[in-house]
């Protein structure tokens, strides 16, 4: 008995024992796990943080190299390192591959970063685009330079969008109105949206006015950058028009002057552009008209002044929303404003009951609305000054539209796509 006792408590200790070092052994191999999809984990985020890098060194050679980013595979640039000599990072390597204009616009940036770590490769594709510029002046419904932006009594500012209707039952309250110096607000004016002057310059506000939005100053002033003149030199003749069967065909054309007498009318079919080395004339109840038909809009490019007499109108036709689309006809200036208390001596003068649906940049003179004017778009100059009862409708799709004659900037991405495996 007293044998059998003892042989069952030598089992009983041996099960004991097995189940211990079973347990032993299970925490153990559990550590050992642990410890592994530890060590994975920090090499499967050390594998992504170089390729990031090979993304980042790519991008770094291709902003720092080119002002117009467009143009740097041509050079090999933002290909770093290669698959037979990658680049060594952080105990690992990559090397990434660059393709340029991409895409149904031709204005996507593929960057493909493949890096080797420990037990660990990886792709990481960068889908990226070039910052590009909005048109200059485009940010508010006006906005004067250093000279300041001045509202007669009686004016208005208000927004619609172009891109969804036209502006009849579509008004909003971003007519935002800014100046790299003060702004003037008259009597019985209203701002249907924000009244901001640069850092260090005050809104100031007269009896019965309206402003819905913020009279906070800006952030920073903007920067009015300079007219591009195109190069363009033929005809070089004088335009003048008179009668009302007056047609442009579309195209590039100079002039030493233009100007269409009372009564008269002319149409340009888009896309065209006119450089003007002179001035720009309308007499009094003129139609000067944009045919976009075959879409792509009319500029004018002009040293001189660009007039409109009162009771002269800019009318769009053909266009495939049915209704005027002001980024189809824009005037740029580059006419220097001598004396601004002269308003013989603006940039660009919209003469009383003129309607014009376009934007207007003026960054070196006065952009001047007579009273009674209706204007649709954006315009900009080193002053503004609208007179009383005028009215500006800021078009908001402006804020969706780059400059087509703008550098290209630094890259931007759109998107990230990685991949991870292990090695075989």
């Amino acid at each position: 008995m007293l044998n059998q006792n003892k042989g069952t408590t030598t089992i009983t200790v041996l099960i004991t024992v097995v189940i211990l070092l079973g347990c032993t052994v299970t925490g153990f191999l559990a550590t050992i796990r642990r410890q592994n999809e530890v060590k994975n984990e920090k090499w499967r985020k050390n594998a992504y943080y170089i390729a990031e890098s090979g993304v980042n060194a790519a991008i770094a050679q291709i902003n720092g190299v080119n002002k117009k980013v467009a143009e740097a595979p041509a050079n090999g640039i933002g290909n770093v390192g290669t698959k037979d000599k990658p680049e060594s990072f952080a105990g690992g390597t990559f090397y990434t591959t660059t393709l340029a204009k991409q895409g149904a616009n031709k204005n996507i940036w593929i960057i493909t970063s493949v890096c080797d770590y420990e037990c660990y490769n990886g792709n990481l594709v960068a889908t990226m685009k070039p910052l590009t510029p909005p048109i200059p002046g485009t940010s508010h419904g006006l906005y004067g330079g250093d000279k300041g932006t001045v509202l007669s009594s009686n004016s208005s500012v208000d927004s619609y969008d172009s891109s969804q209707n036209d502006y009849f039952g579509n008004r909003k309250q971003n007519g935002d109105v800014g100046s790299n110096s003060n702004i003037q607000v008259n009597s019985n004016s209203e701002i249907y949206g924000n009244a901001q002057a640069a850092p260090g310059f005050t809104t100031n506000i007269a009896s019965n006015t309206v402003i819905t939005g913020t009279t906070a100053n800006l952030a920073e002033p903007l920067v009015f950058k300079p007219v591009k003149l195109p190069s363009f030199t033929t005809p070089n003749t004088a335009y003048s028009a008179s009668g009302l069967y007056n047609i442009i065909p579309s195209g590039n054309y100079k002039y030493t002057s233009f100007s269409i007498q009372s009564n008269s009318a002319v149409t340009v079919n888009a896309p065209a552009r006119l450089y003007i080395t002179g001035d720009f004339r309308c007499s009094s109840n003129t139609l000067f008209t944009i045919d976009n038909t075959n879409a792509g809009g009319v500029i004018i490019y002009l040293t001189g002044q660009f007039v409109m007499s009162s009771n002269t109108q800019v009318v769009h036709i053909n266009n495939p929303r049915r209704w005027p689309e002001p980024a189809n006809f824009r005037v740029e200036s580059t006419f220097e404003t001598t004396n601004f208390s002269r308003e013989g001596n603006s940039a660009i003068i919209l003469c009383s009951n003129t309607t014009f649906y376009g934007s207007a940049y003026a960054p070196n003179g006065t952009v001047l609305l007579n009273s009674n004017t209706d204007f649709l778009g954006a315009f900009a100059g080193r002053k503004v000054d609208i007179d009383s009862y005028s009215k500006v409708h800021y078009d908001e799709s402006y804020r969706n539209r780059t400059d087509p004659d703008g550098e290209e900037g630094p890259l931007t991405l759109l998107k990230w796509d990685w991949n991870l495996s292990k090695k075989k």
